[in-house]
């Protein structure tokens, strides 16, 4: 008998070095896979918060820094105003003038389920936390974009994004 074959030990030792090589490159690109996830749920969350930015410097723009209200202050515990959940985001309804109203639309993109959007509009302070005083000429916008990771229950994500707001482009100092 001259048969050249491969014994069964041969054929299982290179199936254990197989497996030792495969089982973790299999986890690496398990766990790269999470993070190019991660990466892009924070990408979108970026463009998200930025849209929302770019809606209120237009109306501002438009109608001018006194017409933005106060929604919130800068007081970390302070609500934050969802706008996910408003059906037409209208941030000033009390404006009785429908050309007003209408330049008062926030002009936002759908979004993913997963993702919400809230925000906050307070007076921009100088000085220190203890001894400070509020800018007339200044707000700040504050975008909170939230989300749900793949395999979580409830938002356990989230991005903060501000600005300040002036009157006339005037630079602060």
């Amino acid at each position: 008998m001259n048969h050249k074959a491969f014994s069964l030990v041969e054929i299982i030792i290179a199936s254990m070095l197989l497996l030792f090589v495969a089982v973790p490159m299999f986890f690496m690109f398990r766990q790269s896979l999470h993070q190019t996830e991660a990466s892009l749920d924070e990408i979108q969350a970026m463009i998200i918060a930025r849209e929302v930015v770019d809606s209120v410097t237009t109306i501002k723009m438009s109608l001018g820094l006194d017409r933005i209200y106060d929604i919130s202050d800068s007081n970390d515990q302070s609500p934050w105003l969802n706008i996910s959940v408003m059906r037409r985001p209208f941030l000033w309804e009390d404006m009785k003038d429908p050309d007003l109203r209408s330049l008062s639309k926030l002009v936002l993109s759908p979004m993913p389920e997963r993702f919400r959007r809230m925000i906050k509009i307070y007076p921009a302070n100088i000085g220190s936390k203890d001894n400070h005083r509020p800018m007339l000429d200044a707000k700040v916008l504050a975008v909170r974009v939230e989300w749900v990771t793949p395999g979580a229950t409830e938002f356990n994500r989230s991005l903060e994004l501000k600005t300040v707001m002036t009157r006339d482009e005037v630079y602060l100092r």
